[in-house]
C-alpha cells in the first residue's frame, strides 16, 4: 500500500533525470543504499517509539481501570463519557451500559440538588471541587460516597467536561458514628459519674473537670479550669502528691492513693485517687485521675477505732478491778 501511493505521488510529480549521466550512477547508488540505512534506523527508533508508548498505555489503563478509586467523566449536563471498571463495580452496572447514562441516576435524589450546583460552578475554573453524596447502585443498595471534581474547561471558559474521582466511604462514616456514639457515651459517663474526674498537663494544670468536682468540693470548676492542681491540695501531702503525678508521666501504669483536698468551705476532703497517665500518638502527655470522696468514710473508721479503744481501755479497767 505504502508502494502504491509513493508511485503514485511519483507519477503526478515525476522527476527531472535529464541532467542523469552514466557515471553519477555508481554515486547515486551508495548514497541510496546509506539512505536505506538510514530509514531502516529510524524505522527501528520508531518501532521501539511505538513499543515504549503502547507499554506506557496500557500500564496507564491498567493503572486507571484497576485503581481503588472509582474515575467518572462527565459532561457539563452530567452524561457520563467515560468510566473505570472500579467505577462500574461501584454503580453494579457494566461499563459499556455504564457510559452515555445520567449520573443523576445514581445520586439519591436529596444530593441531586448539590450535583447540580457542581456542575455549574465549573465555569470560571473554580479548581478541583469535593463533594459528600449519597449514591444508588443499579440494585438499589445507596453507599455514602466522596466526591472530588475537577472542569476541563474549552477556551471560552465553559466546562468541557469533568473529571471526577469517586471514594466510596461508607465505612468510614459507619466508624465515624459509632466513634461518635462512644464519644457521646462517655461524655455522659463522665458528666454523671459521682466521682470526680480530671486531667493535667505536665506542669500539674488541671486542663479538665467533670460536674462532680462541684459537687464534691463546692468549688465552681470553670473556676478552676487552667489552674494549677497544687493548689488544691494540703501543704503535707504536696510532696507525695507530686511524686505521684511524675511516676504517672513516666508511664508506669495506674497508681492509687489518698490525699487531702482543699473544700469550699476552708476545710479538707480526704479523696482516693486513681491516676494513669494519659497518652497520645503513643506519648505521654498529661494524666487523667479519678476522685473519690471518702471523708465520711474515714471519719466513721476513726470513731469506729476510737470507740473500740476506748471499749478495750475499759475492760481492761474492770479486769484489773475484779
Amino acid at each position: 500500500k505504502l508502494r502504491r501511493m509513493a508511485e503514485n505521488r511519483l507519477q503526478k510529480c515525476p522527476p527531472d533525470d535529464s541532467e542523469l549521466q552514466a557515471e553519477d550512477f555508481p554515486a547515486i547508488l551508495q548514497e541510496l543504499r546509506i539512505h536505506q540505512v538510514e530509514l531502516e534506523i529510524q524505522n527501528e527508533e520508531l518501532r521501539r517509539t511505538q513499543e515504549e508508548l503502547e507499554e506506557s498505555r496500557d500500564q496507564y489503563f491498567d493503572l486507571y481501570d484497576q485503581a481503588p478509586v472509582g474515575y467518572l467523566s462527565t459532561d457539563s449536563k452530567g452524561r457520563i463519557l467515560q468510566a473505570n471498571l472500579t467505577a462500574s463495580n461501584m454503580l453494579a452496572l457494566p461499563r459499556g451500559n455504564l457510559v452515555g447514562q445520567s449520573l443523576y441516576i445514581f445520586v439519591a435524589r436529596d444530593h441531586h440538588k448539590a450535583l447540580l450546583a457542581l456542575l455549574k460552578s465549573g465555569a470560571g475554573d473554580r479548581g478541583k471541587q469535593t463533594l459528600a453524596i449519597e449514591m444508588i447502585r443499579k440494585d438499589g443498595c445507596q453507599f455514602h460516597a466522596q466526591v472530588e471534581s475537577a472542569p476541563q474547561l474549552e477556551n471560552d471558559g465553559l466546562p468541557l467536561q469533568f473529571r471526577m474521582a469517586i471514594v466510596d466511604v461508607t465505612e468510614r462514616k459507619r466508624i465515624e458514628k459509632q466513634l461518635s456514639q462512644s464519644e457521646e457515651r462517655y461524655r455522659r459517663l463522665l458528666e454523671t459519674m459521682p466521682d470526680g474526674a480530671f486531667t493535667l498537663l505536665p506542669d500539674g494544670t488541671i486542663s479538665s473537670l467533670n460536674p462532680a468536682f462541684e459537687k464534691i468540693t463546692g468549688f465552681i470548676r470553670d473556676d478552676w479550669l487552667g489552674r494549677n492542681f497544687w493548689d488544691l491540695l494540703h501543704p503535707d501531702d504536696l510532696g507525695m502528691a507530686k511524686k505521684l503525678i511524675k511516676t504517672a508521666l513516666a508511664g508506669k501504669g495506674r497508681i492509687a492513693e489518698e490525699t487531702r483536698i482543699l473544700s469550699s468551705a476552708g476545710d479538707y476532703l480526704i479523696v482516693y485517687f486513681i491516676v494513669e497517665p494519659e497518652f497520645e500518638f503513643g506519648k505521654v502527655t498529661g494524666v487523667w485521675a479519678i476522685g473519690r470522696d471518702i471523708t465520711k468514710r474515714k471519719k466513721a473508721e476513726w470513731a469506729l477505732r476510737n470507740s473500740r479503744d476506748t471499749l478495750e481501755a475499759e475492760v481492761q479497767k474492770r479486769t484489773l478491778e475484779l
